[in-house]
């Protein structure tokens, strides 16, 4: 078994040594909190990730729409023909 800690685990490590953590009153309900907390930030990524798609799907949608109306138009090509000296 490895018995080397990083700095941060001393330092823990030191401090459980010297009681310096405090009880917290009320744990179980702290724990229910937190939990929650972890939750709704879970929740909220997974919105943002699901309307991060949606958009995309939508950018792609209207790419193609452009696309399809366009009728094979190259803007690059053109702006290049514009950026030849003359």
């Amino acid at each position: 078994m490895n018995n080397e800690f990083s700095r941060e685990e001393e330092e823990i490590l030191n401090a459980y040594e010297k009681n310096e953590f405090k009880e917290i009153p009320n744990m179980e309900e702290e724990i229910k909190k937190h939990v929650e907390y972890a939750r709704a930030t879970y929740l909220k990524k997974q919105n943002l990730d699901l309307e991060r798609k949606q958009n995309i799907s939508e950018a792609i949608k209207i790419q193609n729409d452009l696309k399809k109306y366009s009728k094979g138009w190259d803007g690059v090509s053109e702006i290049r023909k514009w950026r030849e000296p003359r």
